[in-house]
């Protein structure tokens, strides 16, 4: 046994070179919490148009500009836990430059064997979801800040989706508010790809007009009497340069 023991030796480097050349298969769909990935050295720019209408004042107004999140590095926030740092920049009628910074992390729940994927803006932390994902189930996403409640729903995860923002082969749906009839159009939801994150993200509350021939067979969307329509369309995703 003795003579093998030198061969064996040589042979290890080449088991651990086979090993280390196998593809790296990434996160499987069933790892709910990689709808938010949060890995230092990701990009990530976004279309923002925002538009408001006033018609009883004949105003309306639009805003257009591009967001870029870069996940930089990590610090440790007041408990001493790490971080991951969010540099964000806007481009607009100005040149692209530094507005602020934003923290997002995943935090493991033992008792109750979840994640919380929390975010920080403006110093105020917001619980994005939780994972697993349970279609159906409700959260608060202020439950860790002092603000109202504010509740949303998981309405479908892992299914083939997409559009604005791109298509992808697991998509996440979570739903604050939905609503149609004659008078009002809300959507409020937001789009996550998996091991990509939000893709889309849309606010739209509209009122529409009774003053129009015929407006109950005219979507509201196409007579608008006031209301808002914001969203956050992921144009471009990579590595830091």
């Amino acid at each position: 046994m003795k003579k093998y023991i030198p061969i064996l030796m040589l042979l290890l480097p080449v088991f651990a070179g086979l090993q280390s050349c196998k593809k790296d298969e990434g996160p499987q769909p069933t790892e709910h919490e990689y709808y938010q990935p949060v890995r230092i050295g990701d990009y990530y720019r976004y279309s923002v148009d925002s538009v408001w209408y006033d018609y009883p004042n004949d105003s309306s107004g639009q805003v257009q500009y591009t967001i870029i999140e870069s996940y930089d590095t990590d610090v440790p926030n007041s408990a001493g836990k790490l971080e991951t740092r969010i540099k964000l920049e806007r481009i607009d009628a100005l040149p692209r430059r530094v507005v602020g910074f934003s923290y997002v992390q995943r935090y493991y729940n033992a008792a109750k064997q979840e994640y919380s994927i929390e975010r920080v803006d403006n110093d105020v932390r917001y619980v994005l979801f939780r994972a697993p994902i349970i279609v159906g189930d409700t959260f608060n996403r202020n439950s860790k800040n002092l603000l109202p409640a504010d509740v949303w729903t998981n309405s479908s995860v892992g299914q083939p989706g997409g559009g604005a923002g791109g298509n992808y082969d697991y998509v996440f749906r979570l739903v604050k508010d939905e609503y149609e009839d004659s008078l009002t159009y809300i959507a409020d939801y937001e789009l996550y790809g998996f091991n990509t994150g939000l893709f889309y993200k849309e606010r739209t509350y509209l009122a529409g007009r009774t003053d129009t021939l015929n407006w109950q067979n005219i979507p509201v969307t196409s007579r608008i009497e006031y209301g808002f329509s914001y969203k956050k369309v992921l144009v471009e995703s990579g590595l830091i340069q």
